[in-house]
This record gives structure tokens, C-alpha cells and sequence, in this order.
């Protein structure tokens, strides 16, 4: 990996319980689990048209370093934009490089 790839500042965020929103419903508390060096990549052409066909709503890649604790329920804060975490790779099982497959939410 090429660390002068990495060059956004993303905080990790996990889930502790949960909080009441403004229509009474129960929704998930997030808070600041880590932050990383990453690199925030969206996915246009074709690389998103292949990615569309697994999942329609991949918007994003975000490279990190390996990071051991990290699940599919936590999200990514990255300058006040959320994505939710899609779907987690351990490129070639080496425990070096991850990539997330994340969904730009709208807030």
C-alpha cells in the first residue's frame, strides 16, 4: 500500500445503544470509535455499473490500513458526511490494506 494515498482524515463511528429521534422512534447512537488516514474514492463508470450489480446503492471506496474490530454496523464520518459501511475486504487476506464499500447517506 501507498501510504501517500491515505490522505483524508475519516473517523470510525460504532454504535452504543440507542437514542430517541424526533419521531419517538428508537434509532442507533453512534460515537467516535477511531480515526484514520484513508483514502475516500467514489466510484464512477464502470467501476460503479460492476459494483451495481452487487449492490445498487455502493457509492464510495474507502481504503484504510488493516484495522481489527471494525463491522459492518459502524459508519464513517469524513467531513461531516456519513457513509454507512456496505460490506468490509481484507485485500488479499493480509491484513494490510481494507477496503469498505459504503453508501453516501443523506443527513
Amino acid at each position: 500500500m501507498n501510504p501517500g494515498r491515505l490522505k483524508h482524515r475519516i473517523t470510525i463511528q460504532g454504535v452504543e445503544g440507542t437514542v430517541e429521534n424526533e419521531c419517538h422512534e428508537d434509532v442507533p447512537n453512534y460515537v467516535p470509535w477511531k480515526t484514520v488516514w484513508a483514502s475516500v474514492e467514489p466510484l464512477r463508470g464502470k467501476e460503479y455499473l460492476q459494483v451495481d450489480r452487487v449492490n445498487a446503492e455502493v457509492t464510495h471506496r474507502i481504503v484504510i490500513r488493516y484495522l481489527a474490530g471494525l463491522k459492518p454496523d459502524m459508519r464513517i464520518d469524513f467531513k461531516g458526511r456519513v457513509f454507512d459501511i456496505q460490506s468490509i475486504i481484507n485485500v488479499d487476506e493480509e491484513n494490510r490494506e481494507m477496503q469498505l464499500m459504503c453508501l453516501e447517506k443523506v443527513v
